[in-house]
């Protein structure tokens, strides 16, 4: 749920600021807009194995007026801790965020995410266990879901709650 503002409903802001939206979705520093309208981000460092992996993300964020939907979508990435496996690897993250209509008697955001990683398995990993493979995925996947659920319940409302009060009363 997400409290309306007299400033201004939720559509409203996510109508003018997809901008926003993403930059209101990780620390200071994370994200950086490209002279291409793309956004460089810095995603969370995490462990896999004896490994340290991070990774950067390119996306792009659009807002689509027919179903009212602000759209997020990987398109290129770095990874750092896995040398040599850029080219091998294909990461694809895509994420939608939509609010509730504005005739609705209250403000709600609805999302999804989804993260695909493809290619073929690095040689350093090859004699990892598939239990471990395994259960990697899994936390990589749950830790992804987590970081995603939290821009929607927590980062995004607060950004909305911001750009309403900076609109001052209605």
């Amino acid at each position: 749920m997400v409290r309306p503002e007299s400033a201004g409903t939720i559509n409203e802001f996510m109508q003018n600021n997809a901008e926003t939206i993403v930059l209101s979705s990780w620390r200071p520093g994370q994200v950086r807009r490209e002279d291409d309208g793309t956004f460089e981000i810095d995603v969370e460092e995490f462990a896999f194995l004896s490994l340290k992996i991070s990774v950067v993300l390119r996306a792009r964020v659009w807002y689509d007026a027919a179903t009212s939907t602000a759209n997020f979508q990987s398109c290129g990435f770095r990874l750092t801790g896995l040398d040599g496996m850029n080219d091998a690897i294909n990461v694809l993250v895509k994420g939608s965020l939509r609010p509730s209509p504005p005739q609705s008697t209250f403000s709600a955001l609805s999302g999804s995410v989804e993260f695909v990683a493809s290619g073929a398995v690095p040689s350093l990993l090859r004699s990892a266990p598939e239990g471990a493979l395994r259960t990697a995925t899994r936390v990589i996947s749950e830790s992804l879901v987590s970081a995603a659920s939290e821009r929607f319940d927590v980062k995004v409302p607060a950004a909305y709650r911001e750009w309403a009060r900076s609109r001052g009363p209605a």
